[in-house]
């Protein structure tokens, strides 16, 4: 998606574009995958309880039509969550958890991408993202496929 630069973006997209932007820049996987967490949350997110439920969900019901796809979707995304985690607050990485961060990473900011070419597809307003609300209605319905922008 090709903005000129005096074309307004709502904050939340600009948060996308740019920590997208940073995580194709970084070299440690810890990084990327922060970048790409941040990005996915303002896409998918509230900022209310549950976040990381939410964002799994959304994300699901977004990006698959399958309930198996969708599962695992859900699943990834947990994952993802939890190595975040334990990057962010320092906890212990085991051994097998920087090839697990580097495929997380690297699927979370694919994730972003996607999300935002559906949404292109779809012609949502260029300006903003559909209300979180919105999304949890598309959770409701099992589809995206009435959502109106």
């Amino acid at each position: 998606m090709q903005l000129s630069t005096n074309e307004s973006l709502e904050p939340r997209l600009r948060t996308v574009f740019d920590r997208i932007r940073f995580a194709s820049d970084r070299v440690r996987w810890e990084d990327e995958l922060i970048d790409g967490m941040i990005a996915l949350e303002a896409l998918m997110g509230d900022k209310g309880p549950s976040e990381q439920y939410k964002v799994s969900l959304r994300t699901a019901i977004l990006c698959s039509d399958s309930t198996n796809d969708r599962r695992e979707i859900v699943r990834r995304i947990k994952a993802a969550y939890g190595l975040r985690s334990k990057v962010v607050h320092g906890g212990s990485l085991k051994s097998g958890d920087e090839a697990e961060g580097r495929v997380y990473s690297q699927l979370i900011c694919d994730t972003v991408r996607s999300i935002v070419k559906v949404a292109i597809q779809r012609g949502w307003n260029r300006t903003r993202l559909p209300d979180p609300e919105a999304m949890d209605g598309w959770l409701l319905r099992g589809s995206i496929d009435s959502v109106e922008n």
